[in-house]
């Protein structure tokens, strides 16, 4: 897996749109954001989204977004999938249930520095979804 990042406020779409496309050639198929920054605005981080997510669909490209429970509030797992996004990076806040639920609609991963065998046990008895799951550290 080849992936980049995009942060939705750093960037006009047309400027997003071009990097997408060139790294796309170059043989990158996977985004990252993140949904969690309190700094921006709910509704211009929306929109953006639902562009970002438009053209990662025309490019064949996968978005991975990193939200925390806070980000639930704003959004829907409904609403998210709509824009486009195809898996979530969920660090603290959330429960082994609503994790291992997750994991039977899309991707998700997990923090490795934080993940303890008794979690993954959790996981395991709330019946996640083995390939949609994944552990990924921080830079």
């Amino acid at each position: 897996m080849l992936g980049i990042s995009i942060f939705l406020a750093d960037r006009s779409f047309e400027e997003n749109y071009e990097y997408m496309k060139q790294m796309k050639s170059a043989g990158f198929n996977e985004i990252f954001t993140t949904l969690h920054m309190p700094e921006d605005d709910i509704e211009v981080l929306k929109e953006r989204l639902i562009q970002i997510g438009a053209a990662a669909k025309e490019l064949d490209m996968k978005i991975m977004a990193d939200i925390s429970g806070k980000v639930l509030q704003q959004f829907s797992i409904v609403e998210l999938m709509k824009t486009g996004i195809t898996g979530l990076r969920m660090d603290f806040g959330f429960s082994a249930k609503a994790i291992a639920d997750l994991t039977q609609e899309m991707k998700i991963a997990l923090n490795a520095s934080t993940i303890t065998s008794d979690f993954l046990s959790e996981l395991r008895r709330f019946g996640m979804c083995n390939e949609n799951i994944e552990a990924w550290h921080n830079y």
